[in-house]
């Protein structure tokens, strides 16, 4: 069925209503000759019919025989598309051009995206793609294969643990990991390294399975290995250490002594933001990280809170580069209240003691914090947070 279809599209095919006469002769006539009708649909004045255009201008007797009157309903296929943009020629070079600039653009990066930071700030890692030759307007050709821009990028971001780049159409995705390693859930019956989820100065070592790689006093670096999982034999005849040649599932605690500073600019102010219940709508045309406003004039909100959603064109899960930004805006109105000194420097201490927590592995024992701060300019203040903790901060590595 599908190619009858196919071949009656590039034929080019009639849908056709016939009238009167002996529709039952005219149909019989058609199956004795192959012709296809499609699907006869049958009223009470008419029925309706799919022929081929080389077949209904062929049966012009057929329908002088079974005196039958026809209308033609609708015409299709490639013929008719033809002579359609024949006369819109302007239409069809536009189709065509439009064709090979998404072709010509699709070869070049237009939108860099950073998954994975936390408190490495943006755009560092983005100087870092950059230097990597990872940028808007960047040939996608020229690019360097994706393990030496992995490369470049650690080694130009030292917080960085792993970093990895995506190809998505014209979209570059960043995955980038912190020197926070997060442990792996890894079956007790296959080898592992017990290795460090950050930073510190070793406080003691305890030992289960596997051999010691570190000792109290030594200072590690996140994802160094703290217990082996090769045990260690004793040494050989030159006083070299040998070591089992079959891993084990390392298994013990080290404890660390970690440092964690945190901080930021606060206000002296307490603001609230109240919903007026006013709303507007806008939208955007993004083409190849530039974007084209399809608004005229501001908001009309001296302050408000904007909910933005994108509907980006892709192909076969690639992003072309062209998407349409719908921003629903709301008025809001922000009432401002003074804060005393005291207030704003423990508002600030929340916020970053909840800032160090998300550093932290299950069980810290803080031991010591500083808290400084000192004011700035416009009613604001500068706080800084430096936490000692002890920890855990062994965690299970593959080997």
């Amino acid at each position: 069925m599908f190619l009858i279809r196919l071949f009656q599209f590039l034929k080019g095919y009639v849908i056709i209503e016939l009238y009167g006469g002996e529709r039952e002769r005219f149909l019989s006539i058609c199956a004795a000759r192959g012709i296809y009708t499609g699907r006869v649909e049958v009223s009470d004045t008419a029925f309706r019919i799919r022929l081929s255009l080389s077949d209904f201008l062929g049966l012009r007797d057929v329908f002088r025989k079974t005196r039958l009157k026809s209308r033609i309903v609708k015409r299709c296929g490639l013929p008719f598309m033809r002579k359609r943009f024949r006369k819109r020629w302007v239409f069809l070079a536009g189709a065509v051009f439009f064709a090979a600039f998404i072709g010509v653009m699709s070869s070049f990066v237009w939108t860099v995206e950073i998954e994975g930071e936390l408190n490495v700030p943006e755009e560092e890692i983005l100087s870092a793609c950059r230097r990597a030759g990872i940028y808007p307007g960047a040939r996608k050709s020229e690019l360097a294969p994706l393990g030496e821009l992995k490369e470049i990028i650690l080694s130009e971001v030292g917080e960085l643990t792993w970093a990895w780049v995506n190809l998505e159409g014209v979209r570059a995705r960043v995955e980038v990991r912190e020197r926070t390693i997060p442990g792996e859930v890894i079956d007790k019956s296959q080898p592992c390294r017990i290795g460090a989820a950050c930073d510190g100065l070793i406080r003691s070592v305890t030992v289960k399975n596997g051999e010691a790689a570190v000792k109290p006093g030594d200072a590690v670096l996140a994802g160094e290995t703290l217990i082996s999982p090769y045990r260690s034999l004793g040494t050989d005849d030159m006083g070299n250490p040998v070591y089992s040649d079959k891993p084990v599932h390392a298994l013990g605690e080290v404890r660390a002594v970690t440092w964690h500073v945190q901080s930021g600019e606060y206000p002296l102010y307490h603001t609230s933001r109240l919903r007026t219940g006013e709303k507007k709508t806008r939208y955007s045309l993004e083409l190849f990280s530039k974007t084209v406003p399809l608004y005229i004039g501001g908001t009309g909100f001296e302050e408000y809170e904007t909910k933005e959603r994108r509907y980006e064109l892709s192909a076969g899960g690639n992003f072309l580069g062209i998407a349409v930004v719908r921003e629903e805006i709301e008025e809001v109105v922000v009432n401002c209240e003074e804060l005393s000194y005291e207030a704003a420097v423990q508002l600030a201490k929340y916020d970053l003691e909840e800032k160090i927590s998300a550093e932290l592995m299950p069980g810290a024992i803080l031991e010591n914090e500083q808290l400084r701060t000192e004011e700035t300019a416009d009613g604001m203040i500068r706080v800084t947070l430096e936490m000692q903790f002890e920890q855990s901060i062994g965690v299970e590595l593959q080997a």
